[in-house]
């Protein structure tokens, strides 16, 4: 056997890279870089982006790079948009910096579906971006830095659409309608139950983003969506929840209006063949089977 390609993870910490750690420990030499220290078998840093300079970094050589790394809380951004910029544009600056002098050639970088955002058709991936808030236009505005590092390696942008699985981290659209429901509160419905949503499971998110690590073709740069299979309204999504709770429901439509948030995948499915693993009544059950087991419903 080969020696383990060497992944480095910025944002080891964060909720999807605790689930990649968990799933890639066995399978690449990994690296992390966090703001905290984290409990595993990998090698992990503490380095916070707001206050540590890439001088201060450690050995990071690595075949490739994934940053999930930011601050992603909405409302965080929105009341506190200077320490957004600053830990989401300028701290993931940095990390680009020291890819390029530890010659690092490959960067998945895991920005956000709102980057493009306002349409009601399915939005691909050459819409013009039109952020609507704080955190989308510094996932924005870190997008266009990647492009000024293109001669030093190769870049793809993951924008993903409504992650939801076991380890969710709350306030997020499918934990509170599946918390909401367990507790019988009424569930508001916009006009015509938009938006329109196609949700993806962890587990396929975790294939994809292994998919692009074994990747071995030159990319320079790409910009993929990722999300579900499956297109629900608010509504219709309720209404899983509600069967797998085996519960009631109780909807209450209001005159407020919305646009859909719907993905288009064609590329994730067509140019990198990628085979959805996970129906999404099947990722709501293991979702609410183990919120079930945490006691959270």
């Amino acid at each position: 056997m080969g020696m383990k390609k060497k992944v480095l993870i910025v944002g080891s910490d964060s909720a999807i890279g605790t689930e990649i750690v968990n799933h890639f420990k066995d399978k690449y030499d990994l690296i992390g870089l966090s703001r905290k220290k984290i409990n595993n078998s990998i090698t992990n840093h503490v380095f916070d982006l707001d206050k540590t300079d890439i001088s201060g970094l450690p050995d990071i050589s690595a075949d490739i790079c994934i940053v999930f790394s930011s601050i992603t809380d909405i409302d965080v951004c929105e009341k506190f948009p200077k320490k957004a910029f600053k830990t989401n544009v300028e701290g993931t600056k940095k990390i680009f910096d020291a890819l390029k002098i530890n010659k690092i050639k490959r960067l998945i970088y895991f920005s956000t579906g709102t980057v493009v955002s306002g349409y009601n058709t399915p939005m691909n991936e050459n819409m013009t971006p039109s952020p609507p808030n704080v955190y989308s236009v510094t996932k924005h505005l870190a997008e266009k830095e990647i492009k000024n590092y293109s001669e030093f390696f190769d870049s793809i942008v993951i924008r993903p659409f409504f992650v939801y699985g076991p380890n969710t981290r709350h306030n997020r659209l499918i934990y509170n309608l599946i918390t909401n429901i367990a507790k019988k509160n009424t569930i508001n419905l916009n006009i015509d139950a938009k938006p329109k949503i196609n949700p993806i499971y962890i587990d396929d998110v975790i294939q994809i983003i292994q998919l692009l690590v074994e990747n071995k073709n030159n990319i320079s740069f790409d910009c993929i969506n990722i999300a579900g299979n499956e297109v629900v309204s608010i509504k219709e999504l309720a209404e899983k929840i509600s069967k797998i709770l085996k519960t009631s429901i109780i909807f209450k439509e209001s005159e407020n209006n919305s646009k859909n948030i719907i993905a288009d995948i064609t590329k994730l499915k067509e140019k990198y063949n990628y085979k959805f693993q996970f129906k999404l009544d099947e990722g709501l059950e293991r979702m609410i089977f183990a919120m079930q087991n945490k006691n959270l419903i």
